[in-house]
């Protein structure tokens, strides 16, 4: 139908119409700037990070603030034939435990591999351990 068979009502819904989908793709415009800026924004930090663990995470928690994660991977036992020799199992949950002192009220997560010959009692026991570093959410997979 061309614009001069319409109605006057339907030209004015048409053009209401049009002006919220601009409206709609100038506030998505808006959100994606500003997560451009704050992935540039992390970026930039991690690029310059310090030796001074804390201060790096007081700056990335500043910057992105919604969630700070740090995987424990995997059950005492199995961490020394899973993990990376520098990391260890009582290393990660203090990482863990000072990430929940610099950022108090952020949320914090970490992550258990399952499959890997745990026992049931062990994969509990990571669980408090967790608990007691101030994790409040954790991923098993």
């Amino acid at each position: 139908m061309q614009d001069h068979t319409k109605t006057k009502q339907k030209l004015i819904q048409e053009l209401s119409s049009l002006r919220q989908k601009v409206s709609e793709t100038e506030r998505l415009e808006s959100v994606f700037r500003k997560a451009e800026m704050r992935l540039s924004a992390v970026n930039e930090c991690l690029l310059s990070l310090s030796n001074d663990v804390g201060d790096n995470i007081r700056r990335l928690t500043a910057l992105t603030g919604a969630l700070i994660g740090h995987n424990l991977e995997t059950v005492e036992r199995l961490t020394p034939s899973v993990r990376d020799g520098r990391c260890s199992y009582r290393l990660s949950l203090q990482t863990l435990s000072a990430l929940r002192k610099l950022a108090p009220e952020t949320p914090l997560k970490s992550s258990l591999m399952l499959g890997l010959g745990e026992t049931a009692g062990e994969v509990l026991s990571a669980l408090r351990d967790l608990r007691g570093a101030g994790v409040d959410l954790v991923t098993e997979g």
